[in-house]
């Protein structure tokens, strides 16, 4: 890992491009709802975009067409949280406790509609861990669902 200070902003701008002809072919939109909120966080940016863009991609696919996946940026007491919310099938509850673990997945079926390894989420949660954060979600079968995680802004640096 190799940490430093980047903006929340370019960050997640290269997730959304990185995601774009994903998005397109499933037909689904990706908005950022808060353009404003800029944030300069210490993180591996690399992998910080690697765990953005895995999330961007299940909302994708999970979406139905014409869906739009937003990514939101709220302001914490000493950091930031970023979230990936979708209105698509959410994820059933059985399935909450193992959904960061490898190779899981809700539908492992013969037959299942969406294509994966079942590795993306595991790997994004330990990222998200070497980052000093942890990985979480809220989801409601039918509703939708919302990835999040909080990161600590970087300390200010002389000039």
């Amino acid at each position: 890992y190799h940490f430093e200070n980047v903006s929340l902003k370019e960050v997640i701008a290269d997730a959304i491009d990185a995601n774009a002809l994903f998005a397109s072919k499933c037909r689904v939109s990706v908005d950022l709802t808060t353009p404003n909120v800029d944030a300069t966080v210490r993180a591996d940016r690399d992998r910080l975009v690697q765990v953005i863009l895995n999330l961007l991609s299940n909302a994708s696919k999970f979406s139905d067409a014409g869906d739009t996946v937003r990514i939101v940026v709220a302001r914490r007491e000493n950091g930031v949280r970023i979230a990936v919310e979708d209105d698509g099938m959410g994820i059933p509850a059985e399935f909450h406790k193992r959904i960061f673990q490898r190779f899981a997945q809700a539908d492992s079926s013969n037959t299942r509609l969406k294509d994966g390894t079942g590795l993306g989420l595991a790997i994004s949660q330990k990222i998200a861990r070497r980052m000093g954060s942890e990985l979480k979600f809220k989801s409601e079968v039918g509703v939708g669902t919302t990835f999040y995680f909080d990161l600590p802004l970087a300390p200010p640096t002389a000039e």
